[in-house]
Order: C-alpha cells, then structure tokens, then sequence
C-alpha cells in the first residue's frame, strides 16, 4: 500500500488518499526507526483509519490519533461489522475529536463479501447523533458495496463510499460509465 500512496501523492499533490491500517501495534518502530504510521505519512497519506483492537489500550489509541494529528494527518477509527457498542464509539469519537469514521460494510479478510444488513444501521445512528449534537463527521463505508445498496448507504447519511470492486475494470470507459452510473444513483 505504501508503494501505491507514494505513486499517487507523486502524480498529484492534492489528492485525498486513505488508508485503513489493519496491522498490530501501527505506532511500533522498525529497524530504521519507523513506524508503519511515519511509512504512510511520508509516503503522503491524508487519512489514516485504525481499528481499535490493533492496540493493546486505548491509551495507545490515544497516542496513535495524536501522533497523526501533529503530521496534519486526520486520524479515523474503524468500526468492524462485529462491533455492536456504537454508542462507546460515538463517545471515542468525540473524546477524541474525531472527524471521520470508517464502518465495515464485510467482515474484515477477502473481497467479494456480502454487505452485512446492519451497517445501514450504524450509518444512520452515526448521523443522527452528527446531526443531534452539530458535530462534522465524515462516515465513511468500505466494503460490499454495489449498484443496490450504495443509494441507502448514501440515504442513511454515508457520505464517503469505499470500494474498488464496484467501478473495477480493465476497460478505462467502462470504469468511467460505471463512475456515472453511481453519481446518477446518489443524485450527484
């Protein structure tokens, strides 16, 4: 991934790119002093999403989210299919001043999954404390999207939708028509 994120910050500059980090302890230091966390951010990384359980204390978590800040870097959490304590989420966020959250559409593994039923229902209880409490937050959905569930992602308040597999072609027209296909269903 990091190769790809170099490759991308090269062509521009400008581009937002994401990278959700499923890898234990991301704030351990290598051999060369880095940790997988510097690797992205010199690499040019905008956001970094973590999962909660890639850390052994939430003081760790707290230190990660910091470190991302202090790069200008915006830290995200990643709330798993299997995770149901939303309101204990909805409370790291805001302890933490969290702007963006990334929910899991698939259990984490393989691609080609099903969508799971219950994540519409965290986008919306995400987006309705957002809108409850006037808090900024981008919800971000990753994961067994396709042409019959992103418009209720999108209803239920996801406003950033994750999935090559949707739009994946050898065929650059292709990739382009199945573009215009999703913004015609979200109404863009």
């Amino acid at each position: 991934g990091i190769d790809k994120v170099r490759y991308l910050s090269s062509i521009n500059k400008n581009l937002s790119i994401h990278a959700h980090l499923m890898v234990q302890n991301p704030m351990k230091k290598n051999n060369f002093n880095q940790s997988i966390i510097d690797q992205y951010i010199e690499a040019g990384i905008s956001r970094i999403g973590f999962h909660s359980r890639s850390f052994n204390s939430e003081n760790e978590l707290s230190e990660a989210i910091k470190y991302v800040q202090k790069f200008k870097c915006i830290p995200g959490i990643i709330i798993e299919t299997d995770f149901n304590e939303i309101e204990e989420a909805w409370n790291l966020i805001k302890k933490y001043s969290l702007n963006w959250i990334i929910i899991m559409g698939v259990p984490i593994g393989y691609g080609g999954q099903l969508f799971v039923p219950n994540t519409l229902e965290k986008i919306k209880f995400f987006r309705e404390k957002s809108i409850e409490k006037d808090y900024d937050l981008d919800i971000e959905v990753d994961g067994g999207l396709n042409f019959e569930n992103l418009n209720n992602c999108f209803l239920n308040g996801a406003n950033v939708l994750a999935g090559w597999s949707i739009i994946k072609s050898k065929d650059s027209e292709e990739i382009v028509n199945k573009y215009k296909k999703i913004e015609k269903i979200i109404g863009q």
